[in-house]
């Protein structure tokens, strides 16, 4: 288990990455360009390391934004409706999987 001041620190980091990705989708434009924005931005977040994730995107449910993640055969795929909302299920999927993740390691 993580320490309190482990787990805070990434928690930070997290956040910061996060906020990272929003800022700079926000001024990308359309279609394929959002997509390599945020693929850009997740890997950054790795370290510069391309992670298996697949991006799409997708239309906005009643003009809001959402996201959808799924793993098939070791490959994550985050559905996002924006640039943003990619980001944000990448965001929300690796938190989601931090204290798996570390469990693991230190078995």
């Amino acid at each position: 288990m993580l320490s309190e001041k482990s787990r805070a620190a990434l928690i930070r980091t997290l956040a910061l990455s996060f906020l990272a990705c929003a800022f700079t989708t926000i001024a990308c434009g359309q279609g394929k360009e959002i997509l390599k924005e945020a693929a850009a931005a997740i890997s950054r977040f790795n370290d510069g390391r391309k992670p298996a994730v697949r991006p799409k995107l997708i239309e906005k449910a009643d003009g809001k934004d959402l996201f959808e993640t799924s793993v098939e055969k070791g490959r994550l795929t985050v559905k996002g409706s924006s640039g943003v909302a990619l980001c944000r299920g990448y965001y929300d999927f690796v938190k989601s999987q931090v204290a798996i993740t570390v469990r693991i390691a230190l078995v």
